[in-house]
């Protein structure tokens, strides 16, 4: 269906606007935290010039706060992102990046680390591999499936992983050093941005990049889910190969932020709907704005947490709760109180 009248340049304003949106953000969340400074302070300091706290400065800045902040950026970004591919591929709005076991199979990946007593490197590197291990069982669970429609087949197979992960996950919690293991292990499981280094973000950096710049490029051809397969298919696309390539490339980009922060829910459900309430459904105007909604979404959120509370609260309890009020009010908006 075509879009009306000057529809892309309303598309393009919004997007120009949560992008200066964005950068205004990143600059604020520079002097929000428990230490305050003053921007002429932190300017001196950052610019080289003696002060009486410039000692303290330059260090929470470029070696706390910074690295925070680029983390909230590309992990809200890429949950946002992932999460509405995920419901385009499986023609489902309330499907989320946990839909296929990725998250659990990461923190069973990162528990098993943990109490092997592994550095943080191993750590992330044990979330990497039990994401990755997690989309290979539900992958060939789903080929067992032949007969099944390929979308179903995939939920299935998903929901079986993610019960056995959840149980791996249970088993490892109950062989854990209660005193020092397991509250590593909840803390992990909880998601934080709080110890994210920008060496950690550096690691991640080709999967994110590759698997953003693959499905950017993808945005126009997956408007063709909008179609059932047969139909696809007799337009000369071979939709299972498509749905196969975004969904290994989302799932790419959870398993990578994931082992950096854990897991942090709800910005890959409630961000796509934000998303479509903006510009609808055509995947080439709500995935990009996904991404920059969720960037500053997740921003957002790291900032306010760090300015109102003194405690280091992790970073997946504040979007449960600000995400699921989020959630329900897009839903009432779009099912409910939006003509139709």
């Amino acid at each position: 269906m075509a879009s009306p009248p000057g529809h892309g340049r309303r598309i393009g304003w919004v997007f120009a606007a949560l992008l200066v949106g964005l950068v205004v953000m990143a600059c604020l969340s520079l002097f929000a935290g428990r230490l305050g400074f003053s921007v002429r302070d932190t300017l001196a300091a950052l610019l080289g010039r003696d002060g009486p706290d410039a000692a303290t400065i330059v260090p929470v800045i470029l070696h706390i706060r910074v690295p925070r902040i680029l983390a909230a950026i590309v992990l809200g970004g890429v949950l946002a992102l992932a999460g509405n591919v995920y419901q385009i591929a499986f023609r489902n709005y309330l499907v989320s990046q946990d839909i296929l076991g990725v998250s659990t199979g990461a923190a069973v990946g990162a528990a098993a680390a943990i109490i092997a007593g592994q550095s943080a490197v191993l750590i992330q590197a044990g979330a990497f591999v039990g994401g990755l291990a997690s989309i290979a069982i539900t992958v060939g669970l789903a080929a067992a499936f032949r007969r099944a429609d390929q979308t179903l087949s995939l939920i299935l197979a998903g929901i079986l992983t993610a019960g056995f992960m959840t149980s791996g996950l249970g088993l490892l919690k109950y062989l854990a050093d209660p005193d020092t293991q397991l509250q590593a292990i909840v803390f992990w499981t909880l998601g934080g941005l709080s110890s994210v280094t920008l060496a950690q973000l550096a690691s991640i950096a080709a999967p994110v990049l590759v698997c953003t710049v693959v499905l950017l490029l993808l945005r126009w051809r997956l408007t063709l889910f909008a179609f059932d397969d047969a139909e696809a298919l007799s337009l000369g696309t071979n939709i299972r190969l498509l749905r196969y390539v975004a969904i290994l490339a989302a799932t790419l980009l959870i398993a990578s932020v994931v082992s950096v922060a854990g897991t942090i829910g709800w910005i890959g459900l409630v961000i796509p709907q934000i998303s479509r309430l903006v510009c609808g459904s055509d995947g080439r105007h709500v995935l990009p704005l996904s991404l920059v909604i969720g960037a500053l979404f997740l921003l957002v959120i790291d900032t306010a947490s760090r300015q109102f509370f003194a405690a280091d609260i992790p970073i997946g309890i504040f979007t449960g709760f600000i995400g699921t009020p989020v959630f329900v009010a897009a839903l009432v908006y779009r099912f409910v109180r939006r003509p139709a």
